[in-house]
């Protein structure tokens, strides 16, 4: 049986159909951001030029304009401590170095199909070592 809010036409106008479209906008402004890097750091490998720290700045750049506005205009506090967010912060500036200068060595291509294997090490990392569960029914944004 179909809800009166389908059936009369207006599903758009629901509060979590513009929670929904906000978060995939946002995901797809990112992802654009990133497909700039990656070829930006592959036109400069190909020029010869070698400053793989300078590329990763402008995505943290982006990102903190990003999500930082977004934190101070909803004023949230920070879940863990501040050095935590440091460490991570630490790591994760040297992985986008090694990313970044994979593109003197190889291309564009295999350096994409290694980033996309990131996400299955992650997910078999944190599982192992931190214990977390995953499974394919995870209903999003109850």
């Amino acid at each position: 049986m179909m809800s009166s809010v389908v059936a009369s036409g207006r599903w758009w106008r629901r509060p979590e159909f513009s929670k929904v479209v906000s978060v995939l906008l946002l995901g797809q402004f990112l992802s654009f951001i990133l497909a700039l890097l990656t070829f930006t750091s592959s036109f400069s490998a190909n020029l010869g030029l070698n400053s793989p720290v300078t590329l990763g700045l402008f995505g943290y750049l982006a990102l903190t304009m990003v999500y930082g506005s977004i934190l101070l205009y909803r004023r949230h506090e920070l879940v863990i401590p501040w050095y935590w967010y440091a460490l991570i912060a630490f790591f994760d500036v040297q992985g986008n170095y090694l990313f970044n200068s994979a593109y003197y060595f190889t291309s564009i291509t295999s350096v994409a199909l290694l980033d996309c294997w990131t996400i299955a090490w992650v997910i078999l990392f944190t599982w192992i070592f931190l214990g977390t569960k995953y499974s394919l029914w995870v209903i999003p944004f109850t």
